[in-house]
């Protein structure tokens, strides 16, 4: 009896053991525990995949960026905790006050491989607040403001609000809507006005809600209550001001008022525009400033009068303390890292002082790294009798030099894959010269990049931050350089795994990539594989994740986590041009055809001219993309039919095209396209000729190389094309048609300063055969190559409308058809821009444009000038662009009133 006593109390004593155990491990991950962070024995397991499920109120995105810890982290208690925390106060904030949120450690098979690790989030949302309605009460007004202002106000700010009886008590919304009724108020020139949120409790019958009350039993309704203050009504006028124009000083009021105006208003935007004076170089401006309170009481109007004073000009820079230094050598390095106005003699405070210091930055990089700049001394020069205000400044700038540092001994540690050699040149180190240390941090940065880029992702610098790197000796004259490197081993890749595929086939996806099972696992082949996904177009999001394999020290797991977009699109917009008239244009394109990547997109346009109108002009076209073509690695094949009717300078034309382009990336910036199309047109509305039917059928291949900072808005680079069209009857044309018809083009974009944007363009192009249809000839003139000409003016037709002929007579250039027989043509065309920042987004642009059109011959000398000026404005609903041209020899359709008006709204 004892012996079966005992065996059941050991029984007993093992089986609650166990149960403790395991209470406490689940315990610890629910983050129920007491213990300690330190504690955690299971800080130890690494976390395979985090799961978050009962998600019904947000995207997968919006929950993904509030989790603490990710697939490849260690499991932390902490981090398990703060993921709760975060989950609970999204919810929370979004009206969900029932949400309960648990977690679970689980060990779940993984495919053909071994268990992984899951961390799963369980959340239990519950019904959201909701609100039953929702009103707006003014407060703190008299009966004579209530009658004449608020009635015209309440409307507006009414229609602001973003919520509807029977939704979800969004926090967020809720500020965004007090926000906006300030900014309403703000716009209307209301200063000081408040907004209060009173949040009341209500139980409303159940009729009252109808269906979405028996949805959502137990739900809290709130009637939601914004009371309003208007504050003042206080409009801004100016008087005095000649610099900025009235619109730019109330837009410096506008900002001030999204900003927040106090009750010291008068004296902050009085400040406001003093500093906008003194950044334009203006800096003894007095501003004085007046009110009037209006008839309602809470009207007032403030008037500011503004005495500008000269623009002060720097009349000399002198330094002290300088030895080693010239005065000469440190003014070049004054003016020439200088902000743009300090650069060409305009005094401004801030920006002098910024120059100062990169003086100091300048003398760092020679070795100085002592130097210092002591303080700036500002001395007006004695005015005149006839001045109120000195114009000019001369200024002291006092530093401090100190000894210059030279390096005496660099030693590297635990370098095997780039020589000691390869390092010092990426640090810019060398025994016995200066230390930069400017161009050691850069390089430093350089050489970890080199290291991640070939797979050593756990590469670091053993001693980074600390003052074993660069040991200074001698009062801070010698530097002993040291670097302690630990590479750590080069990881490669053990396998890839998809997440978020659900048409796209996995290959598709691979063939992307430029990392593969058993390749080399570099940071930037991950950058570049991200890059590449995105821009198939088929992917809203990509994140690629390398992740330690449990199975092998070297090797990681790639994860590939995708979300795949909407496949069907559909744009559209209107948009204005002088020359073409009202235009409209529209496109549907679907993505990702049977999982492939091939996409179609369908594209019309049309447009109504105001003058040399004879009909309605459209375009349609139907476009496929099939990437990676019958498998040819990253060729990308484009089949196009194209209709369209259009209304040249001196003809029309209706045409029928059909094409084929292959294009594929040769080196990272430049691509090869290879064209066919078979063309068959109309020509029609010819003067002196007949109307011609014609088929043309050509090839033309052509190289790109894009180099420039941004393809849509460039400020800098260069961009050069080049193709050559070849038509002739053995590839489609008709017996009679055959041509040969290169073209180049060159643009060059130099940021001079601060957004001052010059940018010249070289275009060119030669034509010759046997029959060139009067389609296929040059033409010029317009936005897109002489600016002061009209569109496509500068033509065969009105430069050269005959040729000499026999005996003294003249014969028609063109034959009888309207085509170029037996002759050659060619154009050279230059053109130049100065882009100059003029207000906000709105660009002033200098531009000066050449070019020559000749007939059997080449020159680059250019025969016809354009000149003028414009603005452009990259607007909300695109870009706004008026240019006024001027041309220097007019033709025969050049403008009465001797200049031509460029502009368009939208897309050119």
């Amino acid at each position: 009896m004892c012996l079966i006593g005992l065996k059941k109390i050991i029984i007993l004593v093992c089986f609650l053991s166990a149960g403790v155990f395991a209470f406490e491990r689940a315990w610890a991950v629910n983050g129920e525990s007491k213990k300690e962070e330190g504690d955690v024995k299971s800080s130890q397991i690494e976390i395979d995949r985090v799961d978050v499920v009962g998600v019904k109120a947000f995207p997968s995105q919006q929950i993904e960026s509030v989790l603490a810890i990710v697939p490849g982290d260690r499991l932390e208690r902490v981090k398990v905790l703060r993921t709760e925390e975060n989950l609970q106060a999204l919810y929370l904030s979004h009206g969900y006050e029932e949400v309960k949120i648990r977690s679970r450690l689980l060990r779940k098979k993984a495919g053909s491989h071994a268990f992984e690790t899951l961390l799963e989030f369980q959340v239990l949302e519950g019904n959201p607040v909701r609100i039953f309605s929702v009103q707006v009460i003014p407060i703190e007004m008299s009966d004579v403001v209530l009658r004449g202002v608020w009635k015209k106000q309440e409307s507006q700010i009414r229609s602001s609000i973003h919520f509807k009886p029977g939704d979800i008590f969004d926090k967020e919304i809720v500020s965004q809507n007090k926000r906006a009724i300030q900014e309403v108020l703000a716009s209307n020139e209301y200063v000081g006005a408040k907004v209060e949120v009173v949040e009341e409790e209500v139980h409303p019958p159940a009729q009252a809600l109808g269906t979405l009350a028996k949805m959502e039993e137990g739900s809290r309704w709130i009637k939601l209550v914004y009371r309003v203050s208007l504050g003042d009504w206080v409009s801004f006028g100016f008087r005095g001001n000649t610099v900025f124009t009235w619109g730019h000083l109330q837009s410096l009021v506008a900002e001030q008022r999204l900003l927040g105006l106090g009750k010291d208003y008068i004296g902050v935007i009085r400040s406001r525009i003093e500093s906008e004076y003194h950044l334009a170089g203006y800096s003894q401006v007095e501003i004085s400033s007046y009110s009037v309170e209006g008839h309602l009481g809470d009207e007032r109007k403030v008037t500011y009068g503004i005495q500008e004073g000269p623009r002060v000009k720097i009349d000399s820079v002198e330094f002290d303390g300088n030895f080693v230094f010239t005065s000469k050598e440190l003014r070049r390095l004054f003016f020439s890292r200088a902000p743009a106005l300090v650069s060409r003699g305009v005094y401004v405070e801030k920006e002098v002082q910024k120059a100062a210091e990169l003086v100091i930055d300048g003398m760092k990089e020679k070795g100085y790294l002592s130097a210092k700049l002591v303080t700036i001394n500002t001395v007006y020069k004695p005015k005149l009798h006839a001045q109120k205000h000195s114009n000019a400044v001369q200024l002291m700038v006092y530093l401090y030099e100190g000894d210059q540092t030279v390096v005496q001994n660099i030693a590297i540690e635990g370098a095997s894959l780039l020589s000691q050699e390869k390092i010092q040149n990426y640090l810019k180190v060398k025994h016995h010269e200066p230390l930069n240390l400017f161009s050691f941090a850069e390089g430093l940065e350089m050489v970890k990049k080199t290291y991640r880029d070939q797979g050593y992702l756990s590469f670091q610098v053993v001693n980074e931050g600390s003052e074993s790197l660069i040991e200074y000796a001698q009062e801070n004259r010698v530097a002993n350089i040291h670097l302690k490197l630990e590479e750590g081993p080069q990881f490669r890749a053990s396998r890839i795994e998809f997440d978020g595929l659900e048409i796209t086939q996995e290959a598709i996806v691979k063939r992307e990539l430029e990392i593969q099972e058993g390749g080399v696992v570099g940071e930037l082949a991950l950058v570049e594989s991200e890059r590449k996904l995105r821009k198939m177009g088929i992917f809203s999001s990509v994140e690629i994740h390398a992740l330690d394999d449990s199975e092998s020290e070297k090797h990681k797991v790639i994860r590939v986590l995708v979300k795949e977009a909407d496949r069907g699109i559909l744009t559209g917009g209107p948009g204005l041009r002088n020359d073409l008239g009202l235009r409209g244009y529209g496109q549907f394109s679907y993505t990702n055809f049977w999982g492939l990547g091939h996409s179609a997109s369908v594209n019309l346009s049309v447009n109504r001219r105001f003058y040399l109108y004879n009909f309605a002009e459209g375009q349609a076209q139907i476009l496929y993309q099939w990437p990676w073509f019958m498998g040819l690695p990253e060729v990308v094949f484009r089949p196009a039919v194209s209709v369209g009717r259009t209304q040249f300078n001196t003809f029309a034309s209706d045409n029928i095209t059909v094409s084929g382009n292959w294009e594929k990336q040769i080196l990272p910036k430049l691509v090869g396209n290879l064209n066919y199309s078979l063309e068959q047109f109309r020509q029609f509305n010819v003067p002196y000729t007949d109307d011609l039917n014609a088929k043309v059928g050509s090839i033309t291949p052509k190289l790109t190389l894009d180099l420039r900072d941004n393809s849509l808005v460039p400020t800098s680079g260069i961009f050069l094309t080049t193709s050559c069209d070849f038509a002739d009857p053995s590839i489609g044309s008709q017996s009679d048609i055959s041509y040969i018809r290169p073209q180049f083009r060159g643009d060059w974009y130099l940021n001079l300063v601060r957004d001052i944007v010059f940018s010249f363009s070289f275009r060119t192009g030669y034509e010759v055969g046997q029959k060139i249809p009067l389609i296929k000839l040059f033409m010029l003139g317009g936005v897109a190559s002489v600016k002061g000409y009209q569109e496509l003016e500068v033509n065969l037709n009105n430069v050269y409308p005959t040729l000499p002929g026999p005996n003294g007579t003249s014969v028609q250039t063109l034959s009888g058809d309207g085509s170029l027989v037996g002759h050659s043509l060619s154009f050279v065309n230059y053109r130049t821009q100065l882009d100059l920042p003029f207000a906000g987004p709105i660009k002033f642009g200098l531009f000066l444009d050449a070019a020559n059109f000749l007939l059997d011959s080449y020159s680059f000398e250019p025969q016809f000038f354009g000149v003028g000026a414009g603005l452009h404005f990259q607007s909300p609903i695109g870009p706004v662009n008026g240019d006024v041209g001027f041309p220097i020899k007019a033709l025969s359709g050049t403008g009465k009133n001797g200049y031509v008006l460029h502009f368009s709204v939208g897309i050119l």
